[in-house]
């Protein structure tokens, strides 16, 4: 018997397309601000949180199949989050 799929799979959607992202977006939101809501009503502080969510987004990134503006989001959330702290 195999689990439920809890988070929607992509549509046929090409991938690496705004309209793809969205897609992607939108299916992970309700687990992910689940998981946040969490967090927060563990004790952690909302920011840090975000953050933590931030940080283990970019460190799960496949850096050569990304677009110079996808680096520059990168490279300004570091920047960011160099300076919160």
């Amino acid at each position: 018997m195999t689990k439920p799929v809890r988070i929607n799979g992509p549509s046929k959607l090409v991938a690496a397309t705004d309209a793809y992202h969205k897609e992607c977006m939108f299916a992970m939101e309700p687990s992910l601000v689940k998981l946040m809501d969490l967090a927060i009503e563990a004790g952690w502080d909302h920011d840090q949180v975000a953050l933590a969510f931030v940080c283990f987004a970019m460190s799960r990134l496949d850096g050569p199949k990304l677009s110079n503006a996808e680096k520059s989001v990168i490279e300004f959330t570091r920047t960011a989050s160099i300076h919160k702290n």
